[in-house]
């Protein structure tokens, strides 16, 4: 029988799961505080300054409270693999004209508007279960139907494609 000797560096008093980086609700913290969502649950846009409060649930799901939307500005293909909305509680969310190919993280529910218009989407995977309010895929790559929609998605506003 060979004896391997193997040894991964770990930096003194701290702890292994953050040195090799599997802290995952630190992860989305961060995602959360890059895209201008801060520790009390603030964020803060170019546009204006919303209060907003969210909840990362024990499965790594984010929750927008009541009252608040969501909405991005950085240009991005989608979602880092991390993030995973749950539902958007009271709110809308609004990711437009941000180059996205998928909706991959996208919540299962939006009790207010959704949009995702003016984008590279060629599928409607991933897109909320559920829409309260009007659903906006109009401008992608695909031009979607409205009976597509309604095979992914019950809405109860508008469906604009």
């Amino acid at each position: 029988m060979k004896l391997v000797k193997e040894s991964i560096s770990f930096e003194r008093y701290k702890d292994p799961k953050k040195a090799l980086g599997l802290d995952v609700r630190e992860l989305i913290e961060e995602w959360l505080k890059k895209n201008n969502f801060n520790s009390s649950g603030l964020q803060q846009n170019r546009i204006n300054y919303a209060k907003q409060s969210y909840i990362i649930n024990p499965d790594l799901t984010i929750d927008i409270l009541f009252g608040w939307s969501v909405y991005l500005y950085e240009a991005i293909d989608e979602l880092p693999e991390y993030i995973q909305f749950g539902e958007i509680l009271g709110g809308s969310f609004t990711l437009e004209n941000l180059g996205l190919t998928s909706m991959r993280g996208f919540p299962k529910k939006v009790n207010g508007d959704f949009s995702v218009r003016d984008n590279k989407l060629t599928s409607l995977e991933y897109c909320p279960e559920f829409v309260r309010g009007d659903f906006d895929c109009s401008g992608n790559i695909k031009q979607f139907t409205v009976v597509e929609v309604k095979n992914r998605s019950r809405v109860l506003g508008e469906i604009k494609v």
